[in-house]
């Protein structure tokens, strides 16, 4: 890794799980996210890089597993808001699901959201 500077790394990142609410009609039982903190995405640098997508979910057998990135300075506001049970939701929104992936291209995380902030059933 081109970044480290000495022989620790510590490398902290965020696994939420949860069920998914929308799209109501996949058959998804868990799903299991890692999110990754990436400094090319941190506020000043990511107007430099504009990726297609930020990660990718899978659902195989009724669970979702997905892979997306964040921008590194985010990480310690996420993970307070986890330790006190105050994130929720997240919202993704990217590609359709295609032979069980999809590619996400943005998504968000709330402590409380109503209906209307909910995407619509397709």
């Amino acid at each position: 890794m081109p970044e480290r500077s000495g022989p620790y790394d510590d490398y902290r990142h965020l696994n939420l799980r949860g069920r998914l609410l929308r799209p109501a009609k996949l058959k998804c039982e868990e799903v299991e996210l890692h999110i990754l903190p990436d400094k090319r995405l941190d506020e000043g640098v990511r107007e430099q890089n504009r990726p297609v997508s930020i990660g990718h979910i899978n659902l195989r057998k009724a669970r979702m597993d997905g892979i997306l990135s964040m921008p590194a300075d985010a990480l310690p506001l996420l993970l307070t808001l986890a330790t006190a049970e105050k994130l929720r939701f997240m919202v993704m929104q990217g590609e359709r699901l295609r032979y069980g992936s999809a590619a996400i291209k943005s998504f968000r995380v709330e402590m409380n959201i109503g209906e209307d902030d909910l995407p619509d059933e397709e």
